[in-house]
């Protein structure tokens, strides 16, 4: 964590320590990640799509489809993001989303 802090200028290892920390299912640490790296580059459609995820295995559904609508407006052609959002769409009367 203090190696992704290193550099306020370089979202490198924010973004290497964000991944590690979720493939290492370290959901808590994963998530700060994601939401300093998309902080710090709010243009990086992968980054606010894993965000998304993570918003989804805490529950978090609205918040959840934020971040993957913020991933299609940066990126409208990935597929992950728009399948993520047509879920949580499709799901919107439990999960309280907004249609």
């Amino acid at each position: 964590k203090r190696l992704a802090r290193f550099s306020e200028n370089d979202p490198e290892p924010v973004m290497l320590y964000a991944y590690a920390a979720m493939r290492a299912g370290m959901e808590e640490l994963a998530l700060e990640g994601f939401r300093e790296l998309t902080a710090r580059l709010p243009s990086f459609a992968e980054g606010w799509n894993n965000l998304g995820v993570l918003l989804v295995r805490r529950g978090e559904y609205e918040a959840a489809a934020r971040a993957f609508n913020q991933a299609l407006e940066q990126m409208p052609g990935l597929e992950e993001a728009r399948k993520n959002f047509d879920i949580i769409r499709n799901h919107r009367g439990r999960a309280g989303v907004p249609q």
